[in-house]
């Protein structure tokens, strides 16, 4: 077992090596040019490793308009494709509508859908761009009664099923969730609550209404609602073509891809 000295002075063990998608080998833990070039430097501490050498919960950060933003990793083998998933810990600026017409509740090219494939997925760095995979992700289709289908996208707003909101899911099939499993990091073993957890806050610390991909299927108002995180992190609906609730991308990327962490 090889010895390496960290940027901090500590001596820890070395135990393989990995080659990342731009052909350059790196070891475990050491540090690495940054894949974007960008010189700015979030935290004097930094330092870099593939994905596959996080685990769920961990916070990382991508290039993204030419700084460095923190994303937490959620899944590490997402729709059983063997990639990562991660979830923006902060709200895109923009408190996006969900959907664009009043009566739409498909999130499928939804103002949403196209919002992040749009506009958010540009301003991820071109090695982001290029390490992101296409997953099929679980969709409910349909007007009067909705039936699951999916979708393929690389970057999307996570499910309630997916946050752990699994058990209050009225459209089931013999117990099994039709919306999208719920992910490692919504259903570990942790001190914090799930709610806790499910909580977003902008930059500044102010908590926010989140979307989530799942149409309304349970009160009357189910034609105009949406299910959404709320500011405490509890499950709630709100109105698909308001301005109320703000957008939180997840992207799946290449396990191989190589992030900035704070070490």
């Amino acid at each position: 077992m090889a010895i390496y000295t960290a940027k901090d002075g500590a001596r820890r063990e070395l135990s393989s090596f990995y080659t990342a998608a731009d052909g350059m080998q790196y070891s475990i833990g050491t540090l690495c040019t940054r894949e974007n070039g960008i010189g700015r430097v979030i935290f004097s501490s930094a330092e870099h490793a593939a994905l596959a050498s996080f685990s769920v919960g961990t916070t990382v950060y991508l290039p993204e308009s030419g700084r460095a933003v923190p994303y937490t990793i959620w899944d590490k083998e997402y729709q059983s494709c063997g990639q990562v998933l991660l979830l923006r810990n902060h709200p895109l600026s923009v408190g996006a509508r969900f959907f664009d017409d009043e009566g739409e509740k498909q999130y499928e090219d939804s103002g949403a859908d196209l919002f992040l494939r749009e506009s958010y997925f540009p301003t991820l760095s071109a090695r982001v761009r290029e390490c992101a995979v296409t997953a099929s992700i679980p969709v409910m289709v349909g007007e009067s009664i909705m039936t699951p289908s999916a979708v393929e996208r690389s970057v999307f707003l996570l499910s309630k099923g997916e946050v752990g909101g699994y058990e209050e899911l009225h459209y089931t099939i013999a117990g099994n969730d039709l919306d999208g499993r719920p992910l490692p990091y919504a259903v570990m073993d942790m001190e914090a609550s799930l709610g806790q957890r499910r909580v977003c806050c902008t930059e500044e610390g102010v908590p926010i209404v989140w979307w989530l991909r799942t149409p309304n299927m349970t009160t009357e108002d189910r034609d105009t609602d949406n299910n959404a995180v709320g500011e405490n992190g509890a499950l709630i609906t709100a109105k698909a073509n308001g301005t109320q609730a703000y957008l939180r991308p997840a992207i799946v990327l290449r396990e191989e891809y190589v992030v900035e962490y704070d070490g």
